[in-house]
Formats: structure tokens, C-alpha cells, sequence
């Protein structure tokens, strides 16, 4: 029967070590077994570099005639600089570039497109400019 106390006292004795010990642990038991959350600082900023304009910063500045001009491929281009005729894209155009062309319905003599597509359920008739002037202005000419 001592035995059996005996070694009661030294489980109880090594039990009692085992607590301390790992209470002497404190919160970073808790921390490795993630028990907590451990946010990121809001306070941490990284500063990032400045943006800087580099030294020889030439751009040229927009062409106002050729922003709303849609721009002629470099064949065409090639062509009219080589031979010093305007050349017709029917000319140099392939069959096929052809077959889409037609099947579109786009016709060269057509240049008036975009004002039949601005007025198209406007049934607004344009007219000269003089006399819209004349009826705005009440001029009589004289």
C-alpha cells in the first residue's frame, strides 16, 4: 500500500511540475496552438515611392483634325505615298475583303452616314444654315 502512495505522491508531484511548466508558457501556448487571431497593424503604413515625370517627357500634342478622322490602313497608305494617286480600297482589296464589303452593304458614294444615322428617328430635316440664321437673327438682308 505504500507503494501505491508513493507513487501517487510522485504523479501528483510530477503533474504539479507539468502545470507550472506550462503556465510558465503564458500566452505564447495559446499563440503556437492559435486559440487567438492575430490581426495585421493598421498603423504599420509602408511608405511607396513617389511618382516621378521622367526627364525628357516630349509627347506631341493631339492632332484635333485627325482624332475624329478614322486613319487609312499602311497598305493604303503605302500605296497613295508609292504611286501619288488616291487609291480606292476596292482596288486593293481582296475577294474576300470584297464578299464582307458587299454583304455589309457599304458603299463608297455613301459619305453622308453618320448624319442619316444621328437623324434616323429624329424626323428632323436639315436645312441651310443662312436660313436658320435669318429666322434666329430676324435679318432681312438689308
Amino acid at each position: 500500500m505504500t507503494d501505491f502512495k508513493m507513487n501517487r505522491g510522485i504523479n501528483i508531484l510530477g503533474l504539479l511540475c507539468l502545470t507550472l511548466t506550462v503556465s510558465a508558457c503564458g500566452s505564447g501556448l495559446s499563440d503556437a496552438f492559435a486559440y487567438k487571431k492575430n490581426p495585421p497593424d493598421e498603423f504599420a503604413i509602408l511608405k511607396k515611392q513617389p511618382l516621378i515625370i521622367p526627364p525628357d517627357y516630349s509627347l506631341k500634342p493631339p492632332n484635333e483634325a485627325g482624332s475624329k478622322i478614322a486613319r487609312a490602313s499602311t497598305r493604303v497608305e503605302a500605296e497613295q505615298i508609292l504611286t501619288g494617286r488616291e487609291v480606292d480600297i476596292n482596288e486593293i482589296a481582296s475577294d474576300g475583303e470584297r464578299e464582307i464589303l458587299d454583304r455589309v452593304g457599304s458603299n463608297p458614294s455613301q459619305n453622308n452616314v453618320r448624319a442619316k444615322i444621328q437623324n434616323d428617328g429624329n424626323n428632323v430635316i436639315s436645312k441651310d444654315k443662312a436660313v436658320t440664321e435669318k429666322l434666329i437673327l430676324n435679318t432681312t438682308g438689308e
